[in-house]
């Protein structure tokens, strides 16, 4: 069975009248959809400028707390010191001429020296 369409038929017609409905549906679905997507965006967008910041920050917090450890260890300034210790930061100051392991030192040239055969 062969199957006809009428263009002067009213099935016709109400079929072209359903689908440019439908596509009205999906074009206005799309339209809000893209409308969401570009809300999730911005908010990605902020929270992402809200982690670069934090990064920075950070970075500027541990050059500023390591610049005033050293001014401390430098002039022996025990305010700065203490207010280091007070936010949690402590630090110890090697001596010099003294190795930070309590060995000798190895004579020079050791390094680098291959190691004895037996």
């Amino acid at each position: 069975m062969a199957f006809k369409l009428d263009p002067q038929g009213g099935g016709a017609f109400w079929g072209a009248t359903v689908l440019a409905g439908l596509c009205l549906v999906l074009v206005l679905i799309n339209g809000v959809l893209a409308l969401n997507n570009e809300t999730a965006r911005l908010q990605v967008n902020r929270r992402q400028l809200a982690i670069n910041a934090s990064v920075q920050e950070a970075r500027q917090n541990q050059d500023l707390i390591q610049m005033l450890a050293m001014a401390s260890a430098r002039s022996n300034d025990t305010a700065i010191r203490d207010l280091l210790a007070r936010n949690g930061v402590t630090f110890v100051v090697n001596q010099p001429g003294q190795p930070a392991t309590g060995a000798a030192a190895p004579p020079a040239g050791a390094a680098n020296a291959p190691a004895p055969k037996p």
